[in-house]
């Protein structure tokens, strides 16, 4: 069977799957939705976007508006401008859509958009965990869209060498000491200020660190693992009683003895054995 240019150019859509049932090819990311990306608004008026007249084919028989999830429609649809309203649950990526039908082809356009600000599970830092003296190391945070600004906490000490307004962070370790080290960053975006900063801990040590345990992924020594739960007995005692707790490396722990009121009627910082004083009279353990 021969065919022509138009017959091919006609009958492709359909092998690849991009006709529709009415037999329209459709034509993605054919225009622009103007406004604005930043947070749509949450009242029941919501934000407006619209598609440009001159975008709009004259031989055009319809528009349908779709929005993501976090956002619902309020406006009117089958029009060049449609409203929608953010909800609570949006997330920080949402989109708006237009589909323009002609009798051949469907075009689309899509606007996305911040539906919240960032938060701290938003813009994780990631660097070295341990580094030695007068030492240059680099910190990252995430390439979020719609980010506007990058605010880097920097500890005291520290000195910046570049990148302080940017995801990529430079500084330079404290000349000599040893020491432990909180970068954090706080990302904003279109929407306004982020949440709370993350943080990274790094460690830094006069000759470099000593390495941790095999396994680790860091040189900086591990960090103790926490006390285990205190254990009783015997138990009930009315008189001497022994409180066990497992810790490493001999670390203190700050023990404290409450009445059933919840009044702390003893506190002490105990070593590898420690004896409290006599409990008030009448305390049974």
């Amino acid at each position: 069977v021969a065919l022509t240019q138009a017959s091919v150019d006609f009958i492709l859509p359909y092998i690849r799957g991009t006709a529709d049932p009415v037999f329209r090819v459709t034509v993605p990311n054919s225009f622009p939705i103007f406004g604005p990306s930043s947070c749509p608004s949450t009242s029941p008026s919501g934000t407006t976007y619209n598609i440009f007249p001159g975008h709009i084919p004259a031989d055009a028989t319809g528009i349908q508006w779709v929005a993501s999830p976090g956002l619902q429609i309020v406006g009117a649809n089958n029009q060049n401008s449609v409203t929608v309203r953010r909800l609570g649950g949006a997330s920080t990526q949402e989109w708006v859509r237009a589909r323009v039908f002609t009798p051949c082809q469907v075009f689309e356009g899509e606007q996305r958009l911040l539906g919240r600000l960032f938060g701290s599970s938003d813009y994780p830092v990631t660097g070295p965990s341990s580094a030695g003296n007068n030492q240059l190391v680099t910190y990252f945070a995430p390439d979020l869209w719609g980010a506007t600004d990058y605010h880097w906490i920097v500890p005291s000490g520290w000195t910046v060498v570049s990148g302080l307004n940017t995801r990529i962070l430079t500084l330079r370790t404290p000349a000599s000491g040893d020491g432990l080290g909180r970068i954090g960053v706080r990302v904003d975006n279109l929407c306004g200020p982020g949440g709370s900063p993350a943080f990274k801990d790094t460690r830094y040590c006069s000759g470099g660190c000593p390495p941790g345990r095999p396994g680790l992924d860091s040189g900086a020594p591990e960090p103790l693992a926490a006390p285990t739960k205190p254990l009783l007995y015997p138990n009930p005692a009315s008189g001497m009683a022994t409180v066990a707790v497992e810790v490493e490396r001999g670390q203190p722990v700050q023990m404290e003895l409450a009445a059933a009121n919840g009044q702390v009627v003893r506190s002490a910082s105990t070593g590898p054995t420690s004896t409290w004083p006599t409990c008030p009279p009448g305390f049974t353990w």
